[in-house]
């Protein structure tokens, strides 16, 4: 199924910006570039977030891109921020 949704050279690409080389990690490399709905991202080696931090480089602005849920200034900064200029967000430490 990998195999129709992207090719080889895109996976080594993603390979050279972090991603391990292991199918599940392929499969999930093409569930967080495909889907159209927010990925979650349980990643307790912090490869996967290694990986999207490199991917999305240039979308994501230096203190403004990364966060917990936990800090005060969540929902009328980082959310709206990124919202409103098409930013990407991660969003760490999340719990239950």
């Amino acid at each position: 199924m990998t195999n129709f949704l992207v090719d080889d050279a895109t996976v080594g690409e993603w390979n050279l910006q972090g991603l391990p080389k292991d199918s599940l990690s392929v499969q999930n490399g093409v569930m967080v570039t495909t889907s159209d709905r927010y990925p979650l991202l349980i990643d307790p080696q912090g490869q996967g977030q290694t990986w999207i931090m490199k991917k999305y480089a240039e979308e994501m602005e230096k203190g403004r891109s990364i966060t917990s849920l936990n800090n005060p200034k969540f929902k009328d900064w980082f959310l709206k921020y990124c919202l409103e200029n098409g930013k990407t967000l991660v969003i760490e430490g999340i719990e239950n």
